[in-house]
């Protein structure tokens, strides 16, 4: 469950439709606020930020908002770094089975 926070506040003006100054405003908070900082991580991540985030990237959205976008994902993912080598971990063991081998399977570059 989200605890009241500024995180949670953040992340409602992400999701309410706010002009795209708003959105970069609340976006650069937020990537400021998730750098080294697992607690503030995982309340984006339990307040739902992450799919408020990523429905802003859409074609033709503001570049700025994509930046600032991008900037709170690569921290949330870079704060989790120790659980993702964990996982990959797991998953070497395992190739060719699994999501982790579609992910491979997409990500190869056409021959």
């Amino acid at each position: 469950m989200c605890e009241c926070s500024g995180v949670t506040a953040l992340v409602a003006l992400l999701a309410a439709g706010v002009s795209t100054g708003v959105q970069t405003q609340a976006a650069g908070a937020l990537t400021d606020l998730c750098l080294n900082n697992a607690h503030n991580c995982n309340s984006v991540r339990d307040c739902g930020g992450i799919v408020a985030l990523v429905g802003l990237l859409a074609p033709g959205g503001s570049a700025a908002v994509r930046r600032a976008i991008a900037g709170t994902l690569r921290n949330l993912c870079s704060n989790n770094n120790n659980q993702n080598r964990d996982s990959h971990q797991r998953v070497r063991g395992r190739r060719g089975t699994g999501r982790a081998a579609g992910a491979r399977r997409l990500c190869r570059r056409p021959a």
